[in-house]
């Protein structure tokens, strides 16, 4: 009997893990398919997301699932991105009030979406922990180690993570450990946008990217590798 429950579940795990093969197929196609500034989340999100897990997970394993299956499913993504959006935003969010409870600051009386539109502030940075990078808005959503597999997953007993070891992916920032606020590079990001003649307290992320400058670090420069020039995310 224990060979036969151990074979079972090997079966059973194939099969979902060829469902989750087939979406995964299918998002690597849509995301060509969409500008390379799109937000789009990582497989193991888009798995988790009702409409392909019920596929996924909940489909007989004896009815076979094709690309057709997920036709519905592929048609509501960008909404579903969309509202997958709005919550990490709000985790976001959270994160930043903690951040500022933390540090025994005064709100201001400023309320949820004025933290939600601080967000986009070009001074807003957020830190991930795990390559202590200064992250900004929205890159922070698909920054790579907020959603790459942890090699302590593939000893676990929890189900979930014999799908996320197929997709070699995990949801975002899942169990909130991955991602902080990184108050530290504020003065830098403050610096640089002044320096680029912009208002720190009101100029987004977007309008320095669209304002596109270049900067040099002067105590760089040198006779062999000559002067450091680089983007403004890279000079914060």
């Amino acid at each position: 009997m224990v060979l036969k429950g151990k074979r079972l579940e090997a079966e059973r795990r194939a099969t979902l893990s060829k469902r989750q093969n087939i979406a995964f197929t299918l998002l690597k196609a849509y995301k060509l398919e969409r500008p390379a500034t799109d937000i789009i989340p990582g497989p193991a999100d888009v798995c988790e997301m009702h409409e392909f897990k019920t596929i996924i997970e909940d489909a007989p394993y004896g009815v076979q699932v094709t690309e057709e299956t997920f036709r519905r499913a592929m048609a509501r993504l960008p909404q579903l991105i969309n509202e997958w959006r709005s919550a990490k935003d709000a985790e976001l969010v959270h994160i930043m009030n903690d951040s500022v409870e933390s540090e025994h600051s005064q709100s201001n009386g400023s309320d949820g979406e004025n933290n939600r539109k601080q967000l986009e502030l070009a001074t807003s940075l957020f830190q991930c922990k795990i390559c202590c990078g200064a992250i900004p808005y929205p890159q922070i959503l698909i920054h790579a180690c907020t959603h790459d597999l942890r090699y302590t997953w593939r000893h676990s007993d929890d189900p979930r993570c014999a799908l996320w070891c197929n997709l070699l992916d995990e949801p975002w920032n899942i169990g909130g450990e991955k991602i902080g606020i990184d108050n530290q590079a504020k003065p830098a990001g403050r610096l640089i946008v002044e320096t680029c003649g912009l208002d720190p307290d009101t100029a987004t992320a977007q309008e320095m990217d669209d304002l596109d400058p270049r900067l040099e670090c002067v105590k760089c420069y040198s006779e062999m590798s000559g002067r450091l020039i680089m983007g403004w995310k890279m000079a914060v």
